[in-house]
C-alpha cells in the first residue's frame, strides 16, 4: 500500500475477523507513522507494518516480492486538478514496476481524486497510462469526485466490468466503507 494517511485502512485491513492479511505501508513521511501510532493505535507485527520511504525509490527496487494487491493512495498537498495520484505515480517506468512486482492474479488499485472541472479527463489520463501496461482495468466512480481504478495482470474471474463493480460495491455495503454508487464505468477490455 502506497499512502499511510493516518493508518486507517491498513488497520482495518489487519484486523478484520478471520482474515490474515500480509500489509506492507510505505508513506515518504515519518510524520504519518507517528500519528498512525499515537492517534490510530498503529503497532508493528509480522504481518503489519510501516516504511518510511519515498513509495517511487521502494517500487523501482527489486523486491523479490510478488504482491496480490498493491493499493496507490499518495496524494498531493497542493490543490491541483489531479490530486491522487500523485505525478510520479503515473511515469510508464514505475507502472511497469507496479505491474513486475504484482503476482499474476493480482490487482493494483489506484485512487483519483481530481478537482471538480478535471473529473473526466483526470480519470481518463490516469487510465490510459495504467491500460498501457496492465492486460485489464476497470474505472469504477466512488464519490462525486473520486474513482477507483482496478487494475489486472491477466483476465480477472470472468471478464465482465459489471460482475467487478457488483462486487466492489457489495464489499461496501458489508464493510461499511461507504463508498457511493456512481454509476457508470469504463473498462479498457483488451481480451
Amino acid at each position: 500500500m502506497f499512502g499511510l494517511g493516518g493508518g486507517v485502512i491498513n488497520n482495518y485491513l489487519t484486523t478484520m475477523p478471520g482474515q490474515k492479511f500480509n500489509v506492507t505501508v510505505v508513506d515518504i513521511d515519518p510524520v504519518m507513522k507517528r500519528i498512525a501510532e499515537k492517534w490510530y493505535a498503529f503497532e508493528e507485527t509480522d504481518m503489519h507494518r510501516i516504511i518510511v520511504e519515498d513509495g517511487v525509490e521502494f517500487i523501482n527496487k527489486d523486491q523479490g516480492v510478488k504482491y496480490d494487491a498493491i493499493l496507490v493512495d499518495v496524494s498531493d498537498t497542493d490543490m491541483k486538478p489531479l490530486i491522487c495520484p500523485i505525478q510520479s505515480f503515473l511515469k510508464d517506468d514505475l507502472i511497469s514496476n507496479l505491474y513486475y512486482n504484482l503476482a499474476d492474479t493480482g490487482v493494483v488499485i489506484v485512487n483519483i481524486i481530481t478537482a471538480p472541472s478535471f473529473i473526466q479527463a483526470g480519470s481518463e489520463l490516469v487510465l490510459k497510462r495504467f491500460e498501457g501496461h496492465f492486460n485489464f482495468c476497470v474505472l469504477l466512480p466512488t464519490s462525486t469526485f473520486e474513482r477507483m481504478l482496478f487494475c489486472f495482470k491477466r483476465k480477472p474471474w470472468n471478464n465482465d466490468p459489471n460482475k467487478l463493480h457488483e462486487h466492489v460495491m457489495k464489499m461496501d455495503r458489508e464493510l461499511g466503507f461507504h463508498l457511493k454508487d456512481g454509476g457508470k464505468y469504463e473498462s479498457s477490455d483488451k481480451w
